[in-house]
């Protein structure tokens, strides 16, 4: 606590104006805003799609591509009235798989064989090395626009969880790797100016919001964020491809302001809506009462919870409880490597 001491007076004069209750920007910690529009820009293709037994034709935009490329893929379109549909890549006609085929190799979408968890179909995005050398995270953007996280190994057997990839498909990331040598590595940590924001961010990349209560700008747990920060570059990068953060500033008194504890309210119901349509319990602690009571807690606890992204429509599997409650002890958070914070343990 002492390092975070001497650096607390390099921050004042920049943090003293901001004394209202609300949510950090990311230009606080060094970030631009979040991208919040699809990566691939297949939302503008706008063509007849020919349906191959009938002969008829839908005139829609490409949204996607779902499920490993072949006769077993959907695609999804948009037609002009707004109606989303999917239809199966065996339903279509020569010309539209070709025309398919074709935006694929232009988006760069590849097959990347592992051997224990099949083919992935993506375009590879980042790299992000591991704690161990033998480690590392791929992300990948899926031709339906979704972007995913894997944990991957070069060494032991392969087991669930964690990725291996057959020799081909490890010297291709490799080379992919040597010609993108900063991708992934400096990423800037993803902060969201509002709750709105973190809830589009995460669904699109498929991403984590973790929800911080900083205190007061200049406090103590402030501090404690910031210069771990510094002391740990990679961090950002590393958590960049799990999380979106919703950083929360108390007021001069130390209180969240209603307004702010009534959004992150809302924001936890909308993580509780399963994929049926119907609403399971009310979680079991809501933003606002933990709020209040970090405000009563110790100034050395580091609070916030864990918001786990809305599961897909058509997965079997619902996760029931999405939201995670966590205190971290600050002189125990300065002691962990980035990779052992628990944000969230499942």
């Amino acid at each position: 606590m002492k390092e975070i001491l001497c650096i607390v007076p390099v921050f004042l004069a920049t943090l003293m104006p901001c004394v209202k209750a609300d949510f950090a920007s990311p230009s606080e910690f060094g970030a631009t805003g979040l991208e919040l529009m699809p990566i691939f820009g297949a939302r503008d293709t706008l063509r007849h799609w020919g349906l191959r037994h009938t002969g008829d034709s839908l005139h829609a935009t490409l949204q996607g591509i779902r499920g490993q490329w072949g006769k077993q893929a959907t695609v999804i379109l948009r037609t002009m009235r707004g109606r989303q549909v999917r239809v199966p890549v065996s339903a279509l006609d020569d010309v539209s798989v070709d025309f398919l085929t074709q935006w694929l190799k232009q988006h760069e979408f590849e097959p990347i064989a592992t051997q224990n968890h099949g083919t992935l179909y993506g375009k590879i995005l980042a790299i992000y090395p591991g704690v161990l050398p033998e480690e590392f995270t791929l992300q990948l953007l899926a031709a339906d626009g979704r972007v995913h996280s894997f944990p991957v190994t070069t060494r032991g057997k392969p087991h669930s969880g964690v990725l291996m990839l057959t020799p081909a498909a490890l010297e291709r990331v490799k080379n992919w790797q040597q010609q993108h040598p900063q991708a992934g590595v400096h990423a800037p940590l993803p902060v969201a100016a509002d709750t709105h924001e973190a809830l589009v961010y995460s669904e699109l990349r498929g991403l984590t919001t973790v929800v911080l209560f900083l205190g007061k700008r200049g406090s103590g747990k402030d501090m404690a964020f910031r210069h771990y920060l510094a002391q740990h570059p990679e961090a950002a990068a590393e958590w960049s491809n799990r999380f979106v953060f919703l950083l929360v500033y108390a007021e001069e008194n130390g209180t969240y302001s209603p307004e702010l504890c009534r959004k992150l309210d809302e924001f936890a119901y909308a993580h509780n809506v399963q994929v049926d349509g119907f609403t399971s319990m009310a979680p079991t602690v809501l933003p606002s009462t933990y709020a209040w009571q970090d405000e009563h807690a110790l100034p050395s606890l580091l609070c916030g919870m864990t918001f786990i992204g809305n599961p897909d429509v058509g997965q079997r599997h619902v996760v029931l409880q999405r939201i995670h409650s966590f205190r971290i002890k600050t002189e125990d958070f300065l002691r962990l490597e980035p990779s052992s914070v628990p944000f969230f343990n499942l």
